[in-house]
């Protein structure tokens, strides 16, 4: 009996799941909400890590004919665990700026593809080492969120350089990684298999970012705005690039030219902005990424306030399309069928 395959995106307000045919057909899916914090206050923002690692098993163990798992992941985000591979801390999400409390600015190295922000967590656990060393001194391996479930399925901890980047960690250019007192994730360049769950074939995770953008087609030498609890502007580059931007890592040796920190689901949510201030952030970004002249916007904020957004994009002035239909999903599904065509 030919087998179906399973596809995972671990947002950040809801994990998502598909399951794909033999013949690459999207035949059921579904959406479970992301666990709510334990700790959410003075700029700490920590989640219950085995919650979010029950759900994801609760969801593979519902289906009884699955060979293939792919996962996208939330990016920035951590655990660490002591020498028994115990967590000693909860998941520490991409939200928590708790460096905020102690760390100034300094500087990480171009070939990182990264810039100083309070929620990178090698600015973090700067912080960490420098608050709570008697917990730091237990510490003996790092995970992103992506690697550590990876691990708990399959005992390795790896991950894809699109997930391993965000922690500050790795020069994206020739692949070498810091080297600390702890460990640190195994990278692929290429999806490719980590080990099984069961019988099951678990795949390198990938950045959620990187997974939405690749679900698109045509999206070369354009912006590209995703819009999720989260908001990126980025545009696909086939050199890394300097500059006032991220240089994330991508698919195909390609690179994602990358603004982070804009308005998203999180901020239209939990803020009344107005036209001009959503308008004012987008404009000033779009200026420090190479000049292009189309956008396309994906993600679900889109369907909550696609009005307001069009204003904003009407009045930036470049041609544009919503793209609702592309998510983080079809780009697992894409990766799938390139790996399968490989086999």
């Amino acid at each position: 009996m030919k087998k179906n395959h399973l596809l995972i995106d671990i947002g950040s307000t809801h994990i998502k799941w598909a399951k794909v045919s033999h013949i690459y057909q999207i035949e059921d899916e579904g959406k479970r909400p992301f666990p709510e914090p334990c700790v959410d206050r003075d700029n700490f923002f920590e989640v219950d890590i085995h919650k979010i690692e029950k759900i994801i098993v609760e969801i593979i163990d519902s289906f009884q004919d699955i060979d293939k798992v792919f996962i996208s992941a939330q990016m920035h985000g951590y655990i660490l665990t002591d020498k028994k591979n115990d967590p000693i801390t909860p998941y520490i999400s991409w939200r928590d700026q708790r460096a905020k409390n102690n760390i100034k600015p300094f500087k990480i190295k171009e070939s990182y593809g990264v810039l100083f922000k309070y929620n990178l967590p090698k600015v973090s656990i700067k912080f960490m080492v420098e608050s709570n060393p008697e917990l730091m001194s237990k510490c003996k391996n790092f995970y992103t969120l992506g690697s550590y479930i990876t691990f708990k399925l399959t005992g390795k901890n790896e991950t894809h350089i699109t997930d391993a980047a965000p922690s500050g960690f790795y020069n994206v250019i020739d692949g070498t990684k810091d080297k600390l007192y702890f460990s640190l994730p195994d990278i692929h360049y290429d999806v490719s298999l980590v080990g099984f769950y069961k019988d099951i074939k678990i795949f390198t995770p990938v950045g959620d970012q990187q997974a939405s953008v690749y679900s698109l087609d045509n999206s070369g030498n354009k912006y590209i705005l995703n819009l999720g609890t989260a908001a990126q502007l980025c545009t696909i580059s086939n050199e890394f690039i300097k500059g006032s931007f991220e240089t994330r890592p991508y698919f195909n040796k390609n690179y994602l030219l990358t603004v982070s920190g804009l308005f998203g689901g999180a901020h239209f949510a939990n803020n009344k902005l107005s036209e001009d201030e959503i308008f004012n952030q987008y404009i000033k970004k779009i200026s420090i990424l190479p000049k292009h002249h189309e956008l396309i916007a994906i993600g679900g904020v889109l369907n909550y306030h696609g009005a307001i957004l069009s204003k904003v994009l009407d009045k930036i002035g470049y041609p544009y399309q919503f793209d609702l239909k592309h998510t983080a999903i079809h780009g697992l599904l894409k990766l799938l069928k390139e790996v399968d065509s490989k086999i």
